[in-house]
């Protein structure tokens, strides 16, 4: 979990620039000083096992609840403790993302 609040960490700024609801996102983005700020912000929900190997071990795709995008909510795709991607939930479940990354580890 501290790989994906790291990088959230990181990627936050980002997000809060991207943000439409202006002075009223600040309920939902407020400003983050550690990665102990996020934790109040993310919910696990789901957790995926992903039909894509490298020696033997799966990728794992984490789908979150967020305050600031309750529709799409937040995905991170991992393998073991390497983060692959960061975004929306579907990037928690989407097979093709796994798999670019295990071609592009292979070549």
């Amino acid at each position: 979990m501290n790989a994906i609040l790291f990088c959230l960490y990181d990627r936050y700024p980002e997000i809060k620039g991207a943000d439409e609801n202006g002075e009223e996102g600040e309920e939902y983005l407020p400003e983050v000083k550690d990665i102990s700020d996020l934790k109040p912000l993310i919910e696990l929900y789901h957790v995926h096992i992903i039909n894509v190997f490298k020696n033997g071990i799966a990728y794992i795709g984490y789908e979150f609840n967020c305050t600031w995008d309750e529709e799409h909510g937040l995905g991170v795709m991992m393998f073991k403790d390497r983060i692959v991607d960061i975004g929306g939930s579907d990037t928690a479940i989407l097979s093709w993302i796994a798999e670019a990354d295990l071609e592009e580890k292979n070549s």
